[in-house]
């Protein structure tokens, strides 16, 4: 086993302890050992000039070397990206003296670790140099308030003046957490909402008059039919071509089969809206909830691409008292009328119990 050797000189002399560990330098692709090495630098020990010029690394005392200190572990190698600046030439002894510069906190940290793994005998692992080299190894060093004595009076009232700021702003954060707490309390302990909510009507129903394969003539979501105008097609197996008409001025809402596809005698085929149709808001609500709910009690809602909140009242409750996946209807009826197109919209709706019961009172 290689004998561990540390070399300590004066503290003028020499700021890092340096270390005669087996290490080596790579420089323009060429590897150089090094005689020792330390968080501030390293001395090399290179074959011949011609070779280090070869490499690009001119031996002149001031000339910055680009390289990478390399260190090899059991089972793995790793290296550090350096500059160096050349600070003394022994060429007698063909060894040449480095001065890490540039070195960021990374790197530094990385020395760091290895010469006190070095030191006590630890094994490195790669898994502590990742972990070196990730975390923060430094901090900030923590101001001291100077005293207030040679201060000058403007001087001191600026420092008291900084502190009821500091002062005032932790009361002022600390009373909108206290709020915002507050707001949240109140929210769980008396606001519900509905998990799904959307805009509907009273639709009317299509029914086809025979059986056959179906075909839908010219009808865009939301167009304007009607009454007697033509809708659907079907073909019996007999070869009649039977026509659907619209049953009033409407507008169709949906198609509740695919062209071509097989309609029975008495299939829904079309829903349809009639022109005077008033939309309401149908909300699903978890049915305990919906026992905190009374008709006429005020909500407040919000559209699809809306955040203003608009008033609505509540005109029914369905499935009260019984399981509907343990879901209630709540049946809304918008303060402001809603147009025909914004059915099947979704819509954001926000019960207040507290407010709402005593306005519904």
């Amino acid at each position: 086993m290689q004998q561990l050797n540390i070399a300590h000189e004066a503290e003028v002399q020499r700021q890092h302890v340096r270390l005669q560990l087996p290490a080596s330098v790579e420089i323009g692709g060429n590897r150089f050992e090094t005689i020792d090495w330390s968080n501030g630098g390293v001395c090399i020990d290179y074959p011949s000039e011609e070779e280090m010029n070869a490499s690009g690394a001119k031996i002149e005392i001031g000339n910055i070397l680009n390289g990478k200190l390399g260190f090899a572990f059991d089972g793995f190698d790793f290296s550090v990206p350096m500059e160096m600046e050349v600070r003394y030439i022994d060429r007698a002894r063909k060894r040449v003296g480095c001065r890490f510069i540039n070195l960021d906190k990374r790197r530094l940290s990385l020395l760091q670790f290895m010469v006190s793994s070095y030191i006590s005998g630890e094994l490195v692992s790669a898994g502590d140099l990742i972990d070196v080299a990730g975390r923060n190894n430094f901090t900030v060093k923590r101001k001291i308030p100077a005293a207030e004595e040679g201060l000058s009076p403007y001087q001191r009232l600026q420092r008291r003046m900084g502190k009821t700021a500091s002062g005032g702003l932790v009361v002022v954060v600390t009373l909108l957490l206290l709020v915002y707490l507050g707001a949240s309390v109140y929210e769980r302990a008396f606001v519900i909402k509905a998990s799904t909510a959307v805009v509907t009507a009273d639709l009317l129903p299509v029914i086809a008059t025979s059986g056959g394969r179906l075909t839908y003539l010219n009808l865009p979501p939301d167009s304007k039919v009607r009454a007697g105008q033509p809708l659907a097609t079907i073909l019996s197996e007999s070869g009649n071509l039977v026509s659907i008409d619209s049953p009033c001025d409407c507008y169709v809402k949906e198609k509740l089969f695919d062209n071509g596809t097989r309609a029975r005698e008495g299939d829904a085929i079309l829903k349809l809206a009639s022109l005077d149709a008033r939309p309401y808001i149908q909300a699903y609500v978890p049915f305990e909830d919906s026992l905190r709910v009374a008709i006429g009690q005020e909500i407040m809602l919000s559209y699809a691409g809306d955040s203003t909140y608009r008033k609505g009242t509540v005109t029914d409750i369905l499935a009260r008292g019984q399981d509907l996946n343990g879901k209630a209807v709540i049946i809304i009826d918008p303060e402001e009328k809603l147009s025909v197109e914004a059915i099947d919209d979704p819509v954001e709706v926000r019960i207040d119990t507290r407010k709402g019961k005593e306005a519904a009172r």
